[in-house]
């Protein structure tokens, strides 16, 4: 569990996603090219909105 933690935190940290956002998952697809990256966010989280 602990590789797995530290694999998407490679990601968290090149993109610099903050709490309370988190990498759930990803895939890398080699025929296109691309990389997809999921997020999701702490439960209870509460946003501002700047309108």
């Amino acid at each position: 569990m602990e590789d797995f933690n530290e694999e998407y935190g490679v990601f968290q940290k090149a993109l610099n996603i903050e709490d309370p956002w988190y990498v759930v998952d990803y895939e890398l697809n080699q025929k296109d090219l691309t990389l997809d990256i999921y997020l999701d966010f702490k439960r209870g989280a509460k946003f501002v909105c700047s309108h």
